[in-house]
């Protein structure tokens, strides 16, 4: 886009802050965002919004590499075990949904799976994923990504039906045409979760 576009203005505040804050509002405390190490602007406003920065002093090829960046940082940092759980999602979803985040945790909280994933009435799947942390140190054996790790386990399917929360920023025309609706939320609703093998 020929910017960052996670700095770009949302609201009151940067993208960025948009999305740690949806974070935190789901009741996330720790929250790790990977960034280029030379992009210490975004680092910097991501640390003032309470999150934790991991900078791999070489910029990850792929997303399962920032992904075992930022697991490893976390098991360096936090005390963790293998029934707590991580959930993933790109930086740039503005609408990522505080709601759903509650949703996957209190699912995966009733010990049905060890993989939640949202998924909207189409069949279309989208982010936060919710993983238990056992599955974290086979992130970085993976071959093509993460998705490596729904084919291997039990996966359990929440049914969401605002396709708004799994929209994110790739273009300008995606940002102007989410910034159109920025205030008029959809508001969200599911239906219990599909286990499927």
């Amino acid at each position: 886009m020929g910017q960052p576009k996670l700095l770009l203005p949302w609201g009151q505040h940067a993208l960025i802050e948009q999305v740690l804050d949806s974070w935190r509002q789901g009741g996330v405390e720790t929250r790790i965002v990977v960034v280029h190490p030379e992009d210490r602007q975004l680092a910097d406003v991501c640390r003032a919004a309470g999150a934790t920065v991991c900078l791999p002093a070489a910029p990850p090829l792929e997303m399962k590499d920032s992904v075992w960046a930022a697991l490893s940082l976390a098991s360096q940092l936090f005390p963790v075990a293998d029934d707590d759980a991580w959930l993933l999602a790109p930086a740039d979803m503005p609408f990522l949904s505080a709601d759903l985040i509650r949703t996957l945790v209190g699912v995966y909280a009733r010990g049905e799976s060890s993989i939640i994933v949202p998924r909207l009435p189409s069949g279309r799947t989208g982010h936060p994923v919710l993983f238990a942390w056992r599955h974290a140190f086979e992130t970085e054996q993976l071959a093509q990504g993460v998705n490596e790790l729904l084919l291997r386990h039990s996966v359990t399917y929440v049914e969401w039906h605002d396709a708004g929360a799994f929209a994110d920023v790739d273009t300008f025309d995606d940002y102007r045409r989410l910034q159109s609706r920025h205030n008029q939320p959809t508001p969200s609703r599911c239906r219990g979760p599909a286990n499927s093998d």
